[in-house]
């Protein structure tokens, strides 16, 4: 509060005198889809590194999105680095050589004189891994297994192996997301020497999810309610106790 403004003064001037009663917020910001993405795969993580029992559920999204990390970390490119491209984003990317979000990955190293990374080496080759996973559960099929084995009478029924069991597993993920992390982060920093004016973030998944910036005017005069539930917020003028500081009727 402000210097002799107490709250249970505001309270009782607010129940007898005029106060604000609305205000006018504005906000422009922008959210970094690919860093919403990453938070969730290192949750995804986090849970499954916490327990076995049930991990390998865990590993499967963790990986699935790591994957859409990718995508959405390349049309941030694309929307920063290459906006007329962009903005017909979906008749440039269906035709080769440019098809595809590899085809978007493409692009955007040859805008800026760096070469297609190795797809058969790390990191890379883990995000063509990613890729493949992707693609497997969005056209996945009832998964069907048989076998014939002769074993010993005193020995447990042979078990069947699950779908993806050797594609997901917590080695694969642990190694592809890692792979994931060091590639973008490797790409980002080759692409952020190359542009000016800080067109870029410093980091790849590094930092905020968000920025953006907003402000909160007064409005209107009007008498407040007696008797409601107050509750108090700051314009972020906080000029004086009438304009910085108010207590308000809490709606509902």
């Amino acid at each position: 509060m402000f210097p002799g403004v107490s709250v249970a003064g505001a309270a009782q001037q607010c129940v007898s005198s005029p106060m604000i009663d609305t205000v006018t917020s504005t906000y422009s910001g922008e959210e970094y889809t690919h860093r919403v993405l990453w938070r969730s795969v290192q949750k995804q993580l986090e849970v499954a590194r916490s327990s076995k029992v049930g991990s390998k559920y865990f590993h499967l999204t963790a990986m699935v999105l790591g994957y859409f990390v990718f995508e959405a970390y390349i049309n941030y490119l694309g929307e920063v680095l290459d906006k007329a491209t962009w903005a017909n984003e979906r008749e440039f990317f269906s035709k080769e050589p440019y098809r595809g979000t590899e085809g978007k990955l493409k692009r955007i190293l040859e805008l800026y004189d760096l070469p297609y990374p190795n797809k058969n080496k790390r990191p890379f080759v883990s995000v063509v891994q990613l890729a493949a996973l992707r693609d497997e559960v969005v056209h996945a099929k009832p998964f069907r297994t048989e076998f014939t084995i002769t074993h010993s009478v005193r020995a447990e029924f042979p078990r069947a192996k699950g779908w993806l069991e050797n594609e997901v597993n917590e080695t694969q993920a642990e190694r592809t997301i890692a792979d994931l992390d060091k590639f973008l982060e490797e790409i980002h920093a080759l692409l952020v020497a190359k542009t000016e004016d800080n067109e870029l973030t410093p980091f790849a998944l590094k930092g905020s999810t968000a920025l953006g910036i907003g402000s909160t005017m007064t409005g209107h005069w009007v008498r407040s309610v007696p008797n409601s539930e107050l509750t108090m917020f700051s314009t972020g003028r906080g000029v004086t106790a009438g304009q910085g500081l108010a207590f308000m009727p809490r709606a509902g």
